[in-house]
């Protein structure tokens, strides 16, 4: 360094008057200024940055505060809408399982009054045909000993032409057996079937007896039975029928239709009186008729109650489905929790981490506050010496 001392000329703003000044002096003096400009531009861009992590920290936290309040919410729209439309399905199901009860309790209501009417209606009929009872003498009486054999089979046949041509039986054929049976070598007289939609519902095997008064060897009615089942089975027909003159005398036999299915043993067997022989293919008609009615009607309600099985199949298939979605959901929702709770755990860990890091701009800063020439300066005797020249200077 030189001993003498560089003067530097220098002009007041204020006043425009010129004075000296030394220039180490005024070196001094503009490194004290940078030495501040320098601290106080460091203080702003830490301050400045610290605001804008702080910023960044808010607004992501908003962010991921907001998702995760989204995908809870939507989570228990999820689940209210399953739980709802559950109890929409049982509420349908009870519904229709009630109106299904309902209907089928109705169905039979009518039908036990249809039952009713129709066993009134039969005793009716029954009753009708006791009081023609007595016009079986009568046509005996009218019989020639040369036509005796034949005009039963006749007579009925004309009673039955009749009653169609009057619109009655409009569907029924009634034909006489000419196939012989190969293993009994006997046959019918009749053969009776009747249709609904060109099928066949009923169907009847009729054997026609008759004697005169003076034949010695008189037949029971009993005597028939078996070949008249036999010829049943042989021709398919679902009834057999015996119409008779035997045993006139015969109080259950004069009553005009018998039943005799359990006194022979052969099922759906009948002993009539020509006079009856009409009635009795009227009443099997009807009687099967509503039997097809009542056939209809059931399978009607089968098919209901199978829609009804179908439907709580269905509604408990759904409802496993439900809680399965159930479940997913809930499952869904603890993941969702847990991932909310991570990401937490993340962010908070973040924050500790830029806590930390301001705090050591908080110490850089302190320490820049603390510098000065004296610190500089301290247990550096040469540094010092120096600075102290410098002063006296």
């Amino acid at each position: 360094m030189s001993n003498e001392n560089k003067k530097i000329r220098v002009t007041c703003p204020h006043c425009g008057k010129e004075f000296s000044l030394e220039e180490a002096y005024v070196g001094n003096a503009v490194n004290l200024i940078n030495e501040k400009e320098f601290n106080n531009r460091l203080n702003e861009a830490l301050k400045n940055k610290s605001n804008e992590w702080q910023l960044k920290w808010n607004q992501k936290e908003k962010a991921l505060l907001k998702e995760c309040q989204e995908k809870l919410d939507k989570e228990k729209d999820t689940s209210n809408n399953l739980k709802i439309k559950c109890k929409e399905l049982e509420t349908t199901n009870k519904s229709l399982e009630n109106k299904y009860k309902s209907d089928i309790k109705i169905a039979i209501k009518d039908l036990q009054v249809e039952n009713a009417k129709l066993k009134n209606d039969n005793e009716t009929q029954i009753r009708m045909f006791q009081d023609k009872i007595k016009s079986m003498e009568e046509f005996k009486s009218k019989q020639s000993v040369k036509d005796f054999g034949e005009s039963l089979e006749q007579y009925c046949f004309n009673q039955f032409n009749t009653w169609k041509s009057n619109g009655a039986f409009p569907t029924a054929k009634l034909e006489k057996d000419n196939k012989i049976s190969h293993e009994s070598g006997s046959k019918g007289d009749f053969i009776f079937k009747d249709y609904v939609d060109d099928k066949e519902y009923v169907s009847i095997m009729f054997e026609m007896k008759n004697e005169q008064d003076t034949t010695k060897t008189k037949h029971k009615n009993s005597d028939f039975f078996k070949e008249l089942d036999k010829d049943r089975k042989e021709k398919n027909c679902e009834y057999a029928i015996l119409v008779s003159c035997l045993e006139l005398n015969n109080k259950m036999y004069d009553q005009g239709i018998v039943d005799v299915s359990y006194i022979s043993g052969y099922e759906k067997m009948y002993v009539v009186r020509p006079d009856y022989f009409v009635t009795v293919i009227s009443l099997i008609t009807n009687l099967a008729k509503k039997n097809i009615s009542l056939q209809y009607q059931l399978q009607s309600y089968q098919h209901k109650n199978i829609d009804i099985t179908n439907f709580e199949e269905k509604l408990k298939a759904y409802k496993e489905s439900c809680q399965k979605n159930m479940s997913r959901a809930d499952n869904d929702f603890t993941n969702a929790i847990n991932e909310i709770n991570k990401s937490i755990k993340h962010l908070e860990a973040t924050k500790e981490e830029l806590l930390k890091s301001n705090n050591q701009w908080h110490k850089a800063n302190n320490k820049i506050q603390d510098l000065s020439i004296r610190s500089l300066t301290y247990n550096n005797p040469t540094m010092k010496k120096m600075f102290d020249d410098a002063r006296k200077k």
